[in-house]
């Protein structure tokens, strides 16, 4: 069994390495499993480490390294330069911390894609969860780039002072937000009892809210203008 004791840094793999990587690892699973493996593509699972976390760095062309962790599996297309990291996955940039269920880093274009899992019910757990400084989001799906650090996150919840801020759509590009159909709100909850709602919103952390027409909701009843 081979047990890696170092940091993995994806740019430097060397064929050699590679091939014994996956070589071990298809030898350890079933038939149909290794099916699902081609010859340009390393998956290394917490058992195959005998380790609980798998922790890997790689720097690319970018001006920092890039973290990342997965509790379950990471896998490695060598070709297309992907890695896939799947249960409790963590990505960390400079300032930039991302967890979620299931990460997708494309070295390439410098994005980063991330979702939630499904449980045996069909219920959605471990949704993305992005930090960046003092700016937190929760949100269904997003996508990142490290090198124009402009991102879009799906149905966000996003604390802003003393309110809440949900919306469908966010762009977030540097340091400011630009968010469609945006709700604030000072109620805490997931479903909020009341908000005021507006088409868009720009919010610049710890500083203003920016915002046209906007109308009060309660109980997702609007109030007469």
């Amino acid at each position: 069994m081979l047990v890696l004791k170092n940091l993995l840094t994806v740019k430097l793999l060397l064929p050699t390495l590679a091939f014994l990587l996956i070589f071990s690892n298809i030898k350890a699973q079933s038939p149909e499993n290794s099916q699902s493996l081609s010859p340009d593509t390393l998956k290394i699972t917490a058992d195959t480490l005998g380790v609980d976390s798998i922790k890997t760095t790689a720097k690319s062309d970018l001006k920092s390294k890039v973290h990342y962790t997965a509790e379950d599996t990471i896998v490695f297309d060598v070709n297309d330069e992907k890695v896939f990291l799947y249960q409790k996955a963590q990505v960390n940039y400079e300032t930039i911390e991302l967890k979620a269920g299931y990460i997708e880093v494309d070295w390439n274009s410098k994005n980063v894609f991330s979702s939630g899992l499904l449980d045996s019910a069909g219920r959605v757990y471990d949704k993305p969860v992005f930090k960046d400084k003092s700016d937190e989001f929760k949100a269904d799906t997003m996508r990142y780039n490290f090198d124009s650090k402009k991102g879009k996150i799906y149905n966000i919840n996003t604390k802003e002072g003393e309110g809440y801020i949900h919306g469908e759509v966010v762009k977030k590009v540097d340091e400011s937000s630009y968010i469609k159909f945006g709700r604030y709100t000072t109620c805490d909850l997931d479903t909020p009892h009341y908000y005021i709602a507006a088409n868009r919103l720009k919010v610049i952390p710890n500083n203003k809210i920016i915002t046209g027409p906007a109308f009060l909701y309660i109980e997702e009843v609007p109030t007469p203008a």
